[in-house]
């Protein structure tokens, strides 16, 4: 009699949502975007984790996704996400300009059960000047 075995090796999504609005940090400076909170709605399990995502399961082809909206801004300048996996950079989005809007970016990697996916932003506004990323649905992080 054959043997099915449904879900072995079924990557399991996760999700983070922004908690809350925050500030982005020194001009031309990585910084990483803070307060999250996992989507355990829309992906049960989610884990936020030293300030990522927490991957639940390997993956050798996973699917990172990232919108980041941003708003308050007094001067248009350049703003810019990128994702990391660990310490490793893995995608940079493209720049999106203006005082507010929503920056994006996503990339296709392998990634192991336990890794955290980070989100880090960069502006060329200075000071008070620049927007802020604002909190909300809108703004997330997925794995899938």
């Amino acid at each position: 009699m054959p043997h099915v075995f449904a879900g072995i090796g079924a990557m399991l999504p996760a999700g983070m949502t922004k908690d809350g609005a925050s500030s982005m940090g020194d001009t031309t400076e990585w910084t990483v975007v803070p307060m999250w909170t996992a989507d355990t709605t829309n992906y049960p399990g989610s884990v936020v984790s030293g300030g990522g995502l927490q991957v639940q399961s390997s993956n050798g082809g996973a699917q990172l996704t990232c919108a980041l909206v941003f708003a308050g801004g007094v001067l248009a300048g350049n703003y810019q996400a990128r994702l990391r996996v660990g310490t490793t950079v893995v995608a940079t989005g493209a720049v999106v300009s203006g005082t507010s809007g929503t920056m994006t970016v996503s990339a296709t990697v392998p990634v192991s059960a336990g890794d955290t996916v980070i989100v880090e932003t960069q502006t060329s506004v200075q000071g008070s000047w620049r927007a802020t990323v604002s909190g909300g649905a809108a703004t997330y992080v997925r794995v899938s």
